[in-house]
């Protein structure tokens, strides 16, 4: 799954990244690093009706229930589920990002992790959208699975263009929920309890911290 990520990407960094995008020359200004995001906050995304701006949306999907929204999205049944359906066929979104955090279970105590591509670039989830949006996930792998047993989509930058079309066939979408980014573009790394709290919006929440003694990184 995915319950908190961090983008701290600057302008230069995004538009390298993500080329349809048109950002102002004041963006750094307007939008300063967010090292901590969390549920029900204001996120930015790329949705496929807006592909050269970030839009911002709550980061959760209402799902009919009162007061209830999804901040994930299974891949297996993203398509069919009628909570996501019609988002998934017709309403799906980039959310850029640079890390995302776990929690994995260390002696009975849960201990959060910092997950980033080796080479520091940001990515993008796969994501769909209404009134807000949700992150797809899929089975973790390799390494990872150590942690969650889940993991966000992370799409490959050359499948952006297929995820917000209107053209790409309905079992090519479902392909791309399956599997994340490769295993060996990603790693992971201990970060403090600071995290735990979406209050704490500082560079102390990515640095990393000393890792349990029994545990191994990849």
């Amino acid at each position: 799954m995915c319950g908190r990520y961090s983008l701290l990407a600057r302008r230069a960094d995004l538009v390298r990244a993500f080329p349809r995008l048109l950002l102002s020359e004041d963006y750094d200004a307007a939008h300063p690093p967010r090292y901590n995001v969390a549920p029900s906050q204001p996120v930015a995304t790329i949705t496929n009706r807006e592909p050269s701006s970030l839009t911002m949306l709550p980061w959760g999907l209402p799902t009919g229930r009162t007061g209830s929204a999804a901040i994930n999205a299974r891949g297996e049944s993203v398509a069919d589920k009628p909570s996501f359906r019609r988002a998934f066929r017709s309403q799906r979104c980039l959310i850029p990002a640079d890390g995302y955090y776990e929690w994995r279970n260390a002696d009975g105590e849960r201990s959060p992790v910092r997950v980033v591509r080796r080479s520091r670039e940001p990515f993008a989830f796969a994501g769909i959208w209404e009134a807000g949006c949700a992150i797809v996930t899929c089975a973790a792998r390799g390494a990872l699975a150590e942690v969650h047993d889940r993991e966000p989509v992370i799409l490959a930058p050359s499948t952006y263009d297929e995820w917000l079309s209107d053209e790409t066939p309905i079992e090519r979408l479902r392909a791309l929920t399956v599997r994340a980014l490769p295993d060996d573009d990603l790693e992971f790394y201990d970060v403090s309890k600071l995290v735990n709290s979406p209050k704490n919006e500082t560079p102390e929440v990515i640095e990393r911290v000393e890792s349990p003694p029994a545990l191994r990184l990849f």
